[in-house]
C-alpha cells in the first residue's frame, strides 16, 4: 500500500501547526490513508470468509465420510458375529471331526479378515477439487490469485513478525512441515493437500481443516493489525 510516506506527511502536518488539522491538505491526506486501510480490511475479511468456508466444507465432508464408514463398520461387525455364531453351531452339529475343524478354521480366517477390515479400514474416500488452493500457494511460496496483494506482501515481510528474523509465510510452512509431516519434506511435497485436486480420506479432511484453520487465524491477525492502524490514523 506504500503508506509510509503518507503517514510521515500526515505526522508532519500535525506537528507543524496545531491549526492545520482543519486544513484541506491534512484532511485529504488522512482520508486517503484511511481509504487504503479500509480497502485492505475488506480484502482481508473476504479472505477470512473464504478460508472459513473451506474449513467448514472439509468438516462437513469429513462427517459425511464418517457416517458412511460407520455404517460400513457396523455391517462388517454384524457379519463377523454371524460367522462366529455359525462356527459355534457347526461345532455342535457336525460330528465328523475333520469337517468340524475345517469349518472352525475357515470361520476363524474369515472372521479375522473382517476384524482387520473393521479395525483398519481405508473406508470411503472422495475426490476434492480446489478452485483456489491457498495451502498450495503457501507451500510453494507462489501466489497466483489465492491471496490479495496486500496480504501476500505482509506474509512475506519479516517486519510483520515478532522476531523479525523470518516471514509469516516461512513460519507457517515450517509449522506444517514439523507437525503435519514430521519433517518429511518428500512426503509433504507429494501431499494431496497442496494439489489442485485429489483423493481424500476422513483423516486427510481433518488435517486439511486444521491447517486451513491455522491459516485463517494468521489472516485474522493481519486484520487486527490493520484495525489498530486505522484507529491510530484517526487519532493523528
Amino acid at each position: 500500500m506504500n503508506l509510509d510516506k503518507e503517514l510521515e506527511q500526515l505526522t508532519e502536518l500535525r506537528d507543524e501547526h496545531s491549526i492545520i488539522k482543519d486544513s484541506v491538505l491534512y484532511l485529504a491526506t488522512q482520508q486517503k490513508i484511511e481509504q487504503k486501510v479500509l480497502n485492505a480490511l475488506v480484502e482481508i475479511d473476504a479472505l477470512v470468509a473464504e478460508l472459513d468456508c473451506e474449513g467448514e466444507r472439509c468438516d462437513q465432508l469429513k462427517e459425511l465420510l464418517g457416517g458412511m464408514n460407520s455404517k460400513r463398520d457396523n455391517k462388517l461387525t454384524v457379519a463377523s458375529i454371524v460367522i462366529g455364531a455359525l462356527s459355534a453351531v457347526a461345532d455342535v452339529c457336525i460330528s465328523n471331526d475333520g469337517w468340524n475343524k475345517g469349518v472352525a478354521i475357515g470361520a476363524g480366517v474369515i472372521g479375522a479378515g473382517l476384524g482387520w477390515a473393521t479395525l483398519s479400514p481405508k473406508g470411503k474416500r472422495l475426490i476434492l477439487k480446489h478452485k483456489r488452493n491457498h495451502l498450495r500457494a503457501i507451500w510453494e511460496e507462489k501466489n497466483s490469485d489465492e491471496f490479495p496483494p496486500i496480504v501476500w506482501y505482509m506474509l512475506n515481510e519479516t517486519r510483520f513478525t515478532n522476531s523479525q528474523q523470518s516471514t509469516m509465510l516461512r513460519n507457517i510452512r515450517k509449522r506444517w512441515l514439523t507437525f503435519t509431516f514430521e519433517d518429511d519434506i518428500k512426503e509433504a511435497n507429494k501431499s494431496v493437500l497442496f494439489k489442485s485436486e485429489g483423493v481424500y480420506t476422513e483423516d486427510l479432511l481433518e488435517t486439511r481443516s486444521q491447517i486451513v484453520g491455522q491459516l485463517k487465524a494468521t489472516t485474522q491477525l493481519l486484520n487486527q493489525n490493520f484495525s489498530s492502524l486505522l484507529k491510530q490514523i484517526k487519532q493523528l
